[in-house]
Protein backbone atom coordinates (compact mmCIF):
# COMPACT_ATOMS: atom_id res chain seq x y z
CA UNK A 1 0.00 0.00 0.00
CA UNK A 2 1.41 3.36 -1.01
CA UNK A 3 1.56 5.92 1.79
CA UNK A 4 0.72 9.59 1.20
CA UNK A 5 3.87 11.73 1.46
CA UNK A 6 3.06 15.42 1.94
CA UNK A 7 6.72 16.39 1.54
CA UNK A 8 6.89 14.70 -1.88
CA UNK A 9 3.71 16.49 -2.99
CA UNK A 10 5.10 19.80 -1.80
CA UNK A 11 8.40 19.21 -3.62
CA UNK A 12 6.57 18.29 -6.83
CA UNK A 13 4.43 21.43 -6.70
CA UNK A 14 7.55 23.54 -6.15
CA UNK A 15 9.26 21.89 -9.13
CA UNK A 16 6.21 22.50 -11.35
CA UNK A 17 6.12 26.14 -10.29
CA UNK A 18 9.80 26.52 -11.19
CA UNK A 19 9.18 24.99 -14.63
CA UNK A 20 6.24 27.34 -15.25
CA UNK A 21 8.36 30.33 -14.25
CA UNK A 22 11.26 29.25 -16.48
CA UNK A 23 8.95 28.64 -19.44
CA UNK A 24 7.32 32.06 -18.91
CA UNK A 25 10.78 33.68 -18.93
CA UNK A 26 11.64 32.04 -22.28
CA UNK A 27 8.20 32.93 -23.66
CA UNK A 28 8.86 36.59 -22.81
CA UNK A 29 12.18 36.54 -24.68
CA UNK A 30 10.52 35.13 -27.81
CA UNK A 31 7.62 37.61 -27.65
CA UNK A 32 10.11 40.48 -27.41
CA UNK A 33 11.79 39.23 -30.61
CA UNK A 34 8.60 39.11 -32.71
CA UNK A 35 8.49 42.84 -33.64
CA UNK A 36 12.19 42.73 -34.64
CA UNK A 37 11.66 39.60 -36.75
CA UNK A 38 8.79 41.16 -38.70
CA UNK A 39 10.01 44.75 -38.88
CA UNK A 40 10.23 44.59 -42.71
CA UNK A 41 6.73 43.16 -43.14
CA UNK A 42 3.65 45.24 -43.85
CA UNK A 43 2.29 44.22 -40.46
CA UNK A 44 3.40 42.17 -37.50
CA UNK A 45 1.29 38.98 -37.50
CA UNK A 46 -0.44 37.96 -34.31
CA UNK A 47 1.66 35.24 -32.73
CA UNK A 48 0.88 33.10 -29.71
CA UNK A 49 3.99 31.66 -28.05
CA UNK A 50 3.89 28.51 -25.94
CA UNK A 51 6.86 27.02 -24.11
CA UNK A 52 6.90 23.65 -22.38
CA UNK A 53 9.20 20.86 -21.30
CA UNK A 54 8.97 17.41 -22.91
CA UNK A 55 10.70 14.15 -22.20
CA UNK A 56 12.78 12.87 -25.13
CA UNK A 57 12.76 9.11 -25.66
CA UNK A 58 15.78 9.15 -27.96
CA UNK A 59 18.83 7.94 -25.98
CA UNK A 60 21.05 10.00 -28.28
CA UNK A 61 19.54 13.31 -27.14
CA UNK A 62 18.98 15.14 -23.86
CA UNK A 63 16.42 13.51 -21.50
CA UNK A 64 14.46 16.80 -21.25
CA UNK A 65 13.89 19.24 -24.12
CA UNK A 66 12.39 22.71 -23.93
CA UNK A 67 9.99 23.15 -26.84
CA UNK A 68 8.98 26.56 -28.22
CA UNK A 69 5.77 26.64 -30.29
CA UNK A 70 4.77 29.59 -32.47
CA UNK A 71 1.12 29.91 -33.47
CA UNK A 72 0.82 32.51 -36.24
CA UNK A 73 -2.82 33.58 -36.63
CA UNK A 74 -4.75 30.83 -38.47
CA UNK A 75 -1.63 28.94 -39.60
CA UNK A 76 -0.54 25.57 -38.15
CA UNK A 77 1.89 25.71 -35.25
CA UNK A 78 5.62 25.74 -35.96
CA UNK A 79 8.31 25.18 -33.41
CA UNK A 80 11.77 24.11 -32.40
CA UNK A 81 13.42 22.43 -29.46
CA UNK A 82 16.29 23.27 -27.14
CA UNK A 83 18.07 20.22 -25.63
CA UNK A 84 17.98 21.42 -22.02
CA UNK A 85 15.63 21.94 -19.09
CA UNK A 86 13.80 25.25 -19.17
CA UNK A 87 15.61 26.52 -16.08
CA UNK A 88 18.96 25.95 -17.84
CA UNK A 89 18.07 27.81 -21.05
CA UNK A 90 19.79 31.15 -21.63
CA UNK A 91 19.09 33.78 -24.28
CA UNK A 92 22.20 32.61 -26.13
CA UNK A 93 20.82 29.05 -26.14
CA UNK A 94 17.53 30.36 -27.52
CA UNK A 95 19.21 32.29 -30.34
CA UNK A 96 21.46 29.32 -31.18
CA UNK A 97 18.51 26.92 -31.69
CA UNK A 98 16.00 29.40 -33.11
CA UNK A 99 15.39 29.33 -36.90
CA UNK A 100 16.85 32.16 -38.92
CA UNK A 101 14.64 35.23 -39.14
CA UNK A 102 13.77 34.70 -42.86
CA UNK A 103 12.39 31.25 -41.96
CA UNK A 104 10.33 32.72 -39.13
CA UNK A 105 8.94 35.37 -41.45
CA UNK A 106 7.89 32.65 -43.91
CA UNK A 107 6.21 30.77 -41.05
CA UNK A 108 4.32 33.95 -40.24
CA UNK A 109 3.00 34.07 -43.83
CA UNK A 110 1.86 30.45 -43.66
CA UNK A 111 4.73 29.10 -45.78
CA UNK A 112 6.61 25.93 -44.91
CA UNK A 113 10.32 26.22 -45.75
CA UNK A 114 12.62 23.32 -45.02
CA UNK A 115 14.42 23.87 -41.76
CA UNK A 116 17.16 23.30 -40.76
CA UNK A 117 18.15 24.44 -44.23
CA UNK A 118 19.80 21.73 -46.38
CA UNK A 119 23.25 22.06 -47.85
CA UNK A 120 23.26 23.33 -51.46
CA UNK A 121 23.29 20.72 -54.29
CA UNK A 122 26.71 19.70 -55.64
CA UNK A 123 26.24 21.76 -58.81
CA UNK A 124 23.69 23.81 -60.78
CA UNK A 125 20.90 21.84 -62.49
CA UNK A 126 22.19 23.20 -65.81
CA UNK A 127 25.43 21.26 -65.26
CA UNK A 128 23.66 17.89 -65.18
CA UNK A 129 23.50 15.78 -68.33
CA UNK A 130 19.69 15.54 -68.46
CA UNK A 131 17.15 18.32 -67.99
CA UNK A 132 13.85 18.38 -66.14
CA UNK A 133 11.09 17.05 -68.44
CA UNK A 134 13.38 14.70 -70.38
CA UNK A 135 11.92 11.31 -71.33
CA UNK A 136 14.35 8.73 -69.99
CA UNK A 137 15.03 5.08 -69.33
CA UNK A 138 16.10 4.39 -65.75
CA UNK A 139 17.72 1.25 -64.40
CA UNK A 140 15.72 -0.19 -61.49
CA UNK A 141 16.67 -2.74 -58.88
CA UNK A 142 15.79 -5.90 -60.79
CA UNK A 143 18.25 -4.86 -63.53
CA UNK A 144 15.59 -3.86 -66.06
CA UNK A 145 15.21 -0.47 -67.72
CA UNK A 146 11.91 1.36 -67.30
CA UNK A 147 10.69 4.43 -69.17
CA UNK A 148 9.82 7.58 -67.31
CA UNK A 149 10.17 11.34 -67.18
CA UNK A 150 12.48 13.50 -65.08
CA UNK A 151 10.24 15.62 -62.87
CA UNK A 152 13.00 17.29 -60.88
CA UNK A 153 16.73 17.93 -60.97
CA UNK A 154 18.56 17.82 -57.64
CA UNK A 155 15.74 16.35 -55.61
CA UNK A 156 15.74 15.67 -51.88
CA UNK A 157 13.26 14.50 -49.28
CA UNK A 158 12.99 16.31 -45.97
CA UNK A 159 13.70 13.12 -44.04
CA UNK A 160 17.10 12.76 -45.72
CA UNK A 161 20.31 14.08 -44.11
CA UNK A 162 20.73 17.74 -45.03
CA UNK A 163 23.73 17.05 -47.31
CA UNK A 164 21.98 14.37 -49.43
CA UNK A 165 20.64 15.17 -52.92
CA UNK A 166 19.92 12.93 -55.90
CA UNK A 167 20.40 14.34 -59.42
CA UNK A 168 17.19 12.92 -60.93
CA UNK A 169 13.68 12.32 -59.56
CA UNK A 170 11.74 10.28 -62.12
CA UNK A 171 8.08 9.35 -62.59
CA UNK A 172 7.81 5.88 -64.14
CA UNK A 173 5.59 5.69 -67.21
CA UNK A 174 3.96 2.30 -66.67
CA UNK A 175 3.28 2.31 -62.92
CA UNK A 176 3.14 6.03 -62.16
CA UNK A 177 5.49 5.47 -59.23
CA UNK A 178 8.44 7.72 -58.46
CA UNK A 179 12.06 6.67 -58.15
CA UNK A 180 15.45 8.31 -58.41
CA UNK A 181 18.87 7.91 -59.92
CA UNK A 182 21.50 8.45 -57.22
CA UNK A 183 24.21 9.30 -59.76
CA UNK A 184 24.42 11.22 -63.06
CA UNK A 185 25.60 8.29 -65.14
CA UNK A 186 24.41 6.45 -68.25
CA UNK A 187 24.84 3.27 -66.20
CA UNK A 188 21.75 4.32 -64.22
CA UNK A 189 19.77 6.72 -66.41
CA UNK A 190 19.75 7.60 -70.12
CA UNK A 191 17.51 9.45 -72.60
CA UNK A 192 14.70 7.31 -73.97
CA UNK A 193 15.19 6.08 -77.51
CA UNK A 194 13.19 7.99 -80.11
CA UNK A 195 10.36 5.97 -81.65
CA UNK A 196 10.79 5.81 -85.44
CA UNK A 197 7.08 6.57 -85.79
CA UNK A 198 7.27 9.78 -83.74
CA UNK A 199 7.48 13.17 -85.52
CA UNK A 200 11.01 13.52 -86.85
CA UNK A 201 11.93 10.19 -85.32
CA UNK A 202 14.22 7.79 -87.13
CA UNK A 203 15.08 5.44 -84.30
CA UNK A 204 18.22 7.41 -83.45
CA UNK A 205 19.16 8.12 -79.84
CA UNK A 206 17.68 11.24 -78.30
CA UNK A 207 19.88 14.34 -78.36
CA UNK A 208 20.65 16.34 -75.25
CA UNK A 209 17.69 18.68 -74.70
CA UNK A 210 17.99 22.40 -74.11
CA UNK A 211 16.40 24.16 -71.18
CA UNK A 212 15.39 27.79 -71.10
CA UNK A 213 16.21 30.22 -68.32
CA UNK A 214 14.16 29.46 -65.22
CA UNK A 215 13.45 25.83 -66.19
CA UNK A 216 15.16 22.59 -65.32
CA UNK A 217 15.12 23.03 -61.54
CA UNK A 218 16.61 26.52 -61.53
CA UNK A 219 19.30 26.15 -64.17
CA UNK A 220 19.60 28.46 -67.13
CA UNK A 221 20.87 28.39 -70.69
CA UNK A 222 21.99 25.21 -72.43
CA UNK A 223 22.34 22.34 -70.01
CA UNK A 224 25.98 21.33 -70.31
CA UNK A 225 27.55 19.00 -72.84
CA UNK A 226 26.36 15.53 -73.79
CA UNK A 227 27.75 12.82 -71.54
CA UNK A 228 28.92 10.68 -74.42
CA UNK A 229 31.06 11.52 -77.43
CA UNK A 230 29.79 11.47 -81.00
CA UNK A 231 27.90 14.55 -82.14
CA UNK A 232 26.33 15.33 -78.78
CA UNK A 233 24.26 12.12 -78.76
CA UNK A 234 24.02 9.21 -76.36
CA UNK A 235 24.98 5.89 -77.97
CA UNK A 236 23.33 2.68 -76.87
CA UNK A 237 25.11 -0.63 -77.20
CA UNK A 238 25.15 -4.03 -75.54
CA UNK A 239 27.33 -2.89 -72.66
CA UNK A 240 26.56 -4.65 -69.41
CA UNK A 241 25.26 -2.02 -67.01
CA UNK A 242 25.85 -2.34 -63.30
CA UNK A 243 22.91 -3.30 -61.10
CA UNK A 244 20.89 -0.38 -59.77
CA UNK A 245 21.12 -1.46 -56.13
CA UNK A 246 24.09 -2.77 -54.16
CA UNK A 247 22.35 -5.92 -52.91
CA UNK A 248 20.40 -8.72 -54.60
CA UNK A 249 17.57 -10.94 -53.37
CA UNK A 250 19.03 -13.45 -50.91
CA UNK A 251 21.96 -11.29 -49.82
CA UNK A 252 22.71 -11.15 -46.10
CA UNK A 253 22.64 -7.61 -44.75
CA UNK A 254 22.38 -5.44 -41.65
CA UNK A 255 19.43 -3.03 -41.41
CA UNK A 256 19.21 0.03 -39.20
CA UNK A 257 16.08 -0.32 -37.06
CA UNK A 258 16.84 2.37 -34.47
CA UNK A 259 17.86 2.19 -30.85
CA UNK A 260 14.79 0.08 -30.12
CA UNK A 261 14.16 -2.48 -27.39
CA UNK A 262 11.74 -5.21 -28.40
CA UNK A 263 9.48 -7.19 -26.09
CA UNK A 264 10.57 -10.83 -26.27
CA UNK A 265 9.11 -13.42 -23.89
CA UNK A 266 10.48 -13.31 -20.39
CA UNK A 267 13.19 -10.88 -21.45
CA UNK A 268 10.76 -8.02 -21.88
CA UNK A 269 12.45 -4.63 -21.72
CA UNK A 270 15.90 -6.10 -22.17
CA UNK A 271 18.15 -5.41 -25.12
CA UNK A 272 18.11 -8.21 -27.66
CA UNK A 273 21.35 -10.15 -28.19
CA UNK A 274 23.30 -9.05 -31.26
CA UNK A 275 25.57 -11.19 -33.42
CA UNK A 276 29.28 -10.44 -33.53
CA UNK A 277 29.93 -7.44 -35.75
CA UNK A 278 26.37 -6.09 -35.48
CA UNK A 279 26.31 -2.50 -34.12
CA UNK A 280 23.69 -1.35 -31.66
CA UNK A 281 20.49 -0.28 -33.39
CA UNK A 282 21.07 -2.67 -36.31
CA UNK A 283 19.56 -6.10 -37.05
CA UNK A 284 20.68 -8.86 -39.43
CA UNK A 285 18.42 -10.11 -42.18
CA UNK A 286 18.04 -11.32 -45.76
CA UNK A 287 16.96 -9.26 -48.76
CA UNK A 288 13.50 -10.55 -49.70
CA UNK A 289 12.30 -8.20 -52.46
CA UNK A 290 13.62 -5.34 -54.60
CA UNK A 291 11.73 -2.19 -55.64
CA UNK A 292 9.07 -2.10 -52.94
CA UNK A 293 6.30 0.53 -53.20
CA UNK A 294 6.72 2.82 -50.17
CA UNK A 295 3.26 4.01 -49.18
CA UNK A 296 2.50 7.26 -47.31
CA UNK A 297 1.53 7.10 -43.67
CA UNK A 298 -2.28 6.68 -43.37
CA UNK A 299 -4.23 9.60 -41.98
CA UNK A 300 -6.18 9.16 -38.75
CA UNK A 301 -9.28 7.11 -39.45
CA UNK A 302 -8.07 5.96 -42.87
CA UNK A 303 -7.25 2.41 -43.79
CA UNK A 304 -3.61 1.48 -44.18
CA UNK A 305 -2.11 3.40 -47.08
CA UNK A 306 -5.07 5.80 -47.11
CA UNK A 307 -6.02 4.54 -50.58
CA UNK A 308 -3.29 6.74 -52.04
CA UNK A 309 -0.77 5.77 -54.69
CA UNK A 310 2.72 4.78 -53.51
CA UNK A 311 5.14 7.64 -53.14
CA UNK A 312 8.11 5.87 -54.74
CA UNK A 313 9.88 2.54 -55.00
CA UNK A 314 11.99 1.74 -51.95
CA UNK A 315 15.05 -0.38 -52.86
CA UNK A 316 14.64 -3.29 -50.44
CA UNK A 317 12.26 -5.36 -48.37
CA UNK A 318 14.32 -7.30 -45.81
CA UNK A 319 13.26 -10.23 -43.64
CA UNK A 320 14.90 -9.75 -40.24
CA UNK A 321 16.36 -12.70 -38.36
CA UNK A 322 14.88 -14.01 -35.08
CA UNK A 323 13.95 -12.78 -32.57
CA UNK A 324 12.68 -9.84 -34.69
CA UNK A 325 10.90 -12.11 -37.19
CA UNK A 326 9.42 -9.36 -39.33
CA UNK A 327 9.75 -7.66 -42.70
CA UNK A 328 11.10 -4.12 -42.88
CA UNK A 329 11.23 -1.67 -45.77
CA UNK A 330 14.66 -0.10 -46.36
CA UNK A 331 13.85 3.37 -47.77
CA UNK A 332 17.26 4.26 -49.20
CA UNK A 333 20.30 2.38 -50.52
CA UNK A 334 22.66 4.17 -48.13
CA UNK A 335 25.17 2.89 -45.58
CA UNK A 336 23.10 4.73 -42.96
CA UNK A 337 20.19 2.35 -43.74
CA UNK A 338 21.65 -0.95 -44.95
CA UNK A 339 25.11 -2.53 -44.90
CA UNK A 340 26.71 -5.83 -45.89
CA UNK A 341 26.51 -8.53 -43.24
CA UNK A 342 29.84 -8.45 -41.36
CA UNK A 343 32.34 -11.22 -41.65
CA UNK A 344 32.84 -13.42 -38.60
CA UNK A 345 34.93 -11.75 -35.95
CA UNK A 346 34.17 -8.18 -37.04
CA UNK A 347 33.99 -5.59 -34.27
CA UNK A 348 30.62 -4.33 -33.02
CA UNK A 349 30.00 -0.67 -32.22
Amino acid sequence: MMMFDPNAVKAKKKQQAQIRASCARIQGWVEDMIPEIFKDEAKVPACSVKVREVQCGDPACAPIDTVVELWFEEHPAKGFGIPAKSEEVTQDDLLAEMPEFPVLRMWGRGEDPEWPAPDPPPCRPSELKLAQGTQVEIRVGDGSWQRGQIVDNWYRDRIWPKWVWVPYWVKLEESGLFTYSPIDSAKRIRPAKVDATSPGGDGAPAKRPRVEEGQGGGGGGEVGEAAESGGGEYHFDDEEYQAAWRFAVGDRVLCFIGEEVEQVGEGQGEELPRPVGCPKGWAPGTVDTLNVPDYPEPSEGDEEGGGESPLYLAPYLVELDPPHNRLTVVPRDWDECIRPFPEAGGPSE
